[in-house]
């Protein structure tokens, strides 16, 4: 697993390194620079792997170009273009140096797990077998938001599919990493930068799911990313300087929405802070800068919406769109013709995104054009009235959901009462920032917060309970614990400040170092504390362990075979501690999309129950596959099996063996739980078919005999 990390993390620098100079500020050097390639190049390559998918030849230009154009702006400017060589550092920069050392070192041992989610049992699964299925055979099959799959066959193609998820444990690091990294950018002490860092690196959240291939585990570094673009688009010096950063925005913003569904839902922070940009006077002077940004965002998700009702509009209009528009937008949209990938869409998309990007950047270059001209200075009131009132909203959002006691709340105490306190401190202390371009950075977050959990706490209603750990709490975690740590880091920059000030007040000299270090070693200190039982709860096994092995098991016997498979159950009986509803979905698909065998009777519903092996399904699954011979893997349930049922049958069947496996799972219950063993035990038998018993009639379309990966998987989310 460690070297895994570091030989994703080696392609991922090297990916984003040409765009990381390209985007290099004069007063960030080569630490500040490598962070920025990786996180830049954890976005760009998924990207480019998904354009190549979806567009063949075309979609690997565009990327490819893209990096070559950049490492050519890099050399063009010769020495200039590089970081200056790093100067010798001081007492505290050598201390944090090492303390950096250790955070890493803790995160990384923490995350160097890997869950073998190749069973099909939720969209974990999904992610996983469509990956294997690219590195198998080039094609990008998911019915869903294809760029977790395409980051996780990155994994897959270097190290084999049994190992495409050690992916995952990287993913946790850029986490770590990218939320530094903005929280210096954005003028936090680096006192508190490391603080933050450190919780990021033992909260229990951040740690489960830098193993858990989930959509959302990838979603949290993205939107860190994007915040970083946002905040160089309001700090570039000149115009020309600021939109290589709006376009990188939008790149990411693009990113987003081919991750999940619910991406272009970042509009509604975006335009909800363009509208106080324009408002507030002391913001005026980023008018230009953020009307950029949303006209970036606004063509983003102009692109992830198109992919989405041209590409998988099963999964994205039926399923994902009913559950964050209201019915009455979506009949609107219904009523344009705007549900479907046609060329009336995207002649809509394309004049909505002319329009947003040729009316945004004028409008607000002329507004922060009039706000330099003006020669009175801009009042700073209604700017901290802003800030304060977004802290009071989100005070008074998590005071009603303490209140309702759903399962946000429930889960936003899983995530920390005392980070959410933080991020209200940290929102009604962003006022006071020395980097102006911040504050409004620092209002998207909170306005992001806002939006997910109200959201959130609509989808997900009163407390719920899961198979898997943590499960519904990644709705949190893509988006809302990153902006909390955020803002929680300023909040601790904001606390050492403010006892600094005090001190001096009492005629106790301390320089600020001297008291940001205690306070943030103190605080570390503190969420160690708290966070040390939870992961030595989830950290007692690793999730699915044993999972791969036995389904390499049933793959080894089919192959050797080589007939065509057929999974069926003997008896109905209950596994213990399973919770999926048949054992087909979890075990026979992944053998046709992983492992490439063809395996019949797929296209059916994905709840559907185990079904048996019966002498008119074994004889009309052998008429469609136009053969003698078939391999029936049959799940012991407590029934008779195979060869009892077809006593006195024409077909000849021979026992190959039984194939034994389990699994480690950790359910999310309302008490703690415990991790259990789920034990299976799987006869192999090979059934002979003779030809005069296959000369009956039968059906043998899409639902007889799947070869591939049979039919669009579309779980519920």
């Amino acid at each position: 697993m460690a070297l895994a990390t570091v030989v994703l993390g080696g392609l991922m620098l090297l990916c984003g390194l040409p765009f990381a100079l390209a985007l290099r500020r004069p007063r960030d050097g080569w630490v500040a620079a490598g962070v920025d390639a990786l996180l830049l190049g954890v976005v760009a390559l998924p990207l480019a792997v998904t354009l190549w998918a979806w567009w063949g030849v075309a979609g690997a230009v565009l990327p490819a170009a893209a990096w070559c154009a950049a490492a050519v702006a890099v050399l063009r400017r010769g020495r200039a273009g590089l970081p200056p060589a790093p100067a010798r550092p001081g007492r505290d920069g050598a201390a944090r140096g090492v303390l950096w050392c250790g955070v890493l070192v803790a995160a990384a041992l923490l995350r160097l797990r890997q869950v073998e989610f190749v069973p099909w049992v939720g969209d974990m699964g999904a992610y996983v077998n469509w990956a294997n299925e690219l590195v198998r055979t080039g094609a990008l099959e998911a019915t869903w938001p294809p760029l977790l799959p395409a980051y996780l066959a990155v994994g897959g193609a270097l190290l084999g599919t049994a190992h495409t998820t050690a992916g995952m444990a990287l993913v946790g690091l850029v986490l770590v990493l990218a939320l530094a990294r903005l929280a210096q950018q954005v003028g936090v002490g680096p006192w508190a930068v490391l603080a933050a860092g450190a919780v990021v690196a033992v909260h229990g959240h951040a740690v489960w799911f830098a193993t858990f291939p989930a959509s959302e585990s990838l979603a949290a570094p993205f939107l860190v990313v994007w915040l970083l673009t946002v905040h160089r688009a309001l700090t570039a010096p000149t115009r020309a300087a600021r939109w290589p950063h709006v376009l990188a925005g939008g790149v990411v913003v693009v990113a987003l929405c081919l991750l999940r569904a619910n991406g272009p839902l970042l509009l509604v922070p975006v335009l909800a802070v363009l509208v106080a940009v324009l408002a507030v006077p002391a913001w005026r002077r980023f008018a230009g800068a953020w009307s950029g940004v949303s006209a970036a965002a606004v063509a983003g998700s102009a692109a992830g919406y198109w992919y989405g009702v041209a590409v998988i509009p099963a999964y994205y209009v039926d399923m994902q769109l009913p559950l964050f528009l209201p019915a009455r937008a979506l009949a609107v949209l219904g009523g344009l013709g705007v549900l479907d990938g046609t060329a009336r869409t995207a002649g809509l998309l394309l004049a909505v995104v002319a329009v947003v990007c040729a009316a945004l950047p004028a409008l607000g270059a002329r507004v922060a054009r009039r706000a330099a001209a003006s020669p009175v200075p801009p009042s700073r009131r209604s700017e901290t009235a802003v800030l304060l009132a977004a802290a009071v909203a989100l005070a008074g959002l998590l005071a009603v959901l303490a209140v309702q006691d759903g399962d946000v709340w429930r889960i936003a105490g899983r995530l920390g009462v005392w980070l959410c306190a933080a991020g209200v401190l940290g929102a009604a202390t962003a006022r006071w920032l020395p980097d102006e371009a911040a504050r409004p950075v620092l209002l998207v977050a909170v306005a992001t917060v806002l939006l997910y959990l109200v959201l959130q706490d609509a989808r997900l209603g009163e407390p719920r309970e899961h198979a898997f750990y943590l499960y519904w709490d990644r709705y949190l975690v893509s988006e809302v614990l990153p902006c909390l740590v955020l803002l929680g880091a300023v909040a601790l920059h904001q606390g050492s400040r403010a006892v600094a000030a005090g001190l001096r007040r009492l005629r106790v000299g301390r320089p600020a170092g001297a008291v940001a270090a205690p306070v943030a070693v103190a605080a570390t200190v503190a969420v160690v504390v708290w966070a040390a039982p939870g992961l030595r709860h989830a950290n007692g096994d690793a999730f699915l362990r044993g999972a791969r092995a036995f389904a390499e098991d049933l793959a080894d016997v089919a192959l050797a075979q080589g007939a065509p498979v057929v999974w069926a159950a003997a008896g109905d009986d209950e596994i213990a501690d399973y919770f999926f509803p048949n054992t087909w979905m979890a075990f026979a698909v992944p053998l046709a999309v992983t492992w490439g065998l063809d395996v019949a009777d797929l296209d059916v519903g994905d709840f559907e129950p185990d079904v048996p092996a019966g002498e008119g399904r074994l004889r009309r699954v052998a008429t469609c596959a136009d053969g003698d011979e078939l391999t029936v893997l049959e799940v012991d349930r407590g029934g008779p099996g195979l060869a009892e049922r077809l006593d006195g049958s024409d077909i000849a069947v021979t026992h190959l063996g039984r194939v034994r496996g389990s699994w480690r799972v950790l359910p999310q219950r309302h008490e703690p739980d415990e991790w259990r063993t789920v034990a299976f035990e799987v006869d192999a038998w090979r059934a002979t078919v003779p030809a005069a018993l296959q000369r009956l009639p039968y059906a043998c379309g899409d639902g007889a005999v799947d070869g591939g990966a049979g039919a669009a998987r579309q779980q519920p989310r």
